[in-house]
């Protein structure tokens, strides 16, 4: 129901979190009425690379657009730094966070463009530093003009994750409260892959919320936390070691996903 502007003038603005955000036995359903999550509870904190998975589709993806600010609860509550969500302006919290796409929801025109519109532009030293923490600062020299380089969506000479790190660095520049990775699924060798997860690590920070939908096993080794959902609710929390040792689920998923040989057999 759409709120009305006296309801609105009661609400509270939200200009950015950095404390805490927490689910206390929160149910959502999708717009047919569908259960996507059910009496999840879950505390999120700043400082953390926290992996979101889950056994199903939907699951981890309806809990991170639910921090995003996409949708509400069905019930139970969901807290930014202690003020419930219903209290708080809509689309406030869309605000305070920043989606990045495993593809870098890259568009046509210069690089400097798909990393500061020019409504947005900041000082070349904040830019060169974004550069660098996500492992970019070699791969744009190599361009023939450098930031200047006209790119567009799938341009060959952005190879392997250099997109998703295009996004990456434009996030670094936005200062958002939360960050969510949705991490390629494309495997490609350990080095690039280090520098994928090295520069997802660089948006870690005690004022900012770190999340990635991780698809590789290096990230799930590095992740700080991983929240694990299956028939929507939530089963686990901890470290990957912590997980594999504890969670015959999350040992079986991991087989699944990661065993070298599991092709041989079939």
């Amino acid at each position: 129901m759409p709120v009305n502007k006296l309801e609105d003038s009661k609400l509270k603005p939200l200009l950015g979190f950095s404390h805490q955000i927490q689910l206390q036995t929160v149910t959502v359903h999708d717009s047919r009425g569908r259960k996507l999550l059910e009496n999840v509870s879950v505390e999120f904190k700043p400082g953390q690379l926290v992996g979101v998975l889950s056994s199903g589709r939907l699951q981890a993806r309806a809990l991170v657009e639910l921090l995003m600010g996409m949708g509400r609860p069905s019930s139970g509550r969901l807290l930014f730094d202690g003020v419930p969500v219903d209290e708080l302006k809509p689309n406030n919290v869309t605000r305070c966070a920043h989606w990045i796409a495993s593809d870098g929801a890259l568009v046509a025109g210069s690089v400097q463009d798909n990393l500061q519109p020019s409504a947005a532009r900041r000082n070349k030293l904040d830019l060169n530093e974004s550069l660098a923490r996500s492992q970019l600062s070699e791969a744009v020299r190599q361009l023939p003009d450098g930031l200047a380089t006209l790119i567009s969506p799938g341009d060959d000479r952005l190879m392997g994750d250099t997109p998703f790190r295009l996004a990456i660095a434009r996030a670094a520049l936005t200062k958002a409260s939360m960050f969510v990775m949705e991490e390629p699924a494309i495997h490609y060798d350990a080095t690039m892959e280090q520098q994928t997860l090295d520069a997802m690590r660089s948006l870690v920070s005690p004022q900012a919320f770190t999340i990635v939908l991780p698809q590789r096993l290096l990230t799930l080794r590095q992740c700080d936390v991983l929240v694990m959902l299956h028939d929507h609710q939530l089963v686990a929390c901890g470290t990957h070691a912590e997980l594999l040792q504890q969670h015959e689920l999350y040992r079986h998923l991991n087989y699944l996903r990661f065993n070298p040989f599991r092709g041989i057999a079939e």
